[in-house]
């Protein structure tokens, strides 16, 4: 099954899924305001911060927003940097791939705190940090990696061709 993430339709659909939800995200902030939201901030402090700052319609807003595009949106990029990493993994490809799953199963269990929070059931805001920070680190982790293995696949590209040439 992870090696369909790896088929060429798949990554074009699911990183074009990952790009126009990215631009979604726009209607998001442009309805909560100025400040960031939620899934941007790291402590319960700041969070209830920002919820004391925003109006109803912005939480209602940010709701919505949370409760559709935010819950689709981990799928989309999970797909997309699993397909690329089990491309680029070679004999990791199989270890790699769980990153970016994983990442976004923290996502999706931040989302569902949110949503209880922005619908009035606080107490679950103190459980945010504990899933903020994992899915932070998963997806830097998976970006870095996506980077660093094209970045040597396109080393070993150059090398063997130049030293095709060369003979």
């Amino acid at each position: 099954m992870l090696e369909t993430f790896a088929k060429r339709n798949i990554i074009i659909l699911s990183g074009t899924a990952f790009l126009a939800l990215m631009y979604a995200f726009q209607w998001i902030h442009a309805g909560v305001g100025d400040g960031p939201l939620l899934d941007r901030l790291l402590t319960v402090s700041d969070a209830r911060q920002r919820l004391a700052e925003m109006t109803s319609d912005q939480i209602r807003i940010h709701l919505i927003g949370t409760a559709t595009i935010d819950m689709v949106y981990p799928f989309a990029y999970a797909i997309f940097f699993s397909g690329l990493l089990y491309r680029l993994g070679g004999t990791w490809q199989k270890t790699l791939v769980f990153l970016p799953l994983i990442g976004a199963c923290f996502d999706l269990v931040e989302n569902l705190i949110q949503v209880a929070v922005l619908v009035n059931f606080m107490d679950l805001l103190s459980l945010k940090p504990f899933v903020t920070w994992p899915k932070f680190a998963l997806a830097f982790i998976s970006i870095a990696l996506i980077l660093l293995l094209g970045f040597i696949r396109l080393c070993q590209s150059v090398i063997k061709h130049t030293s095709s040439r060369l003979h």
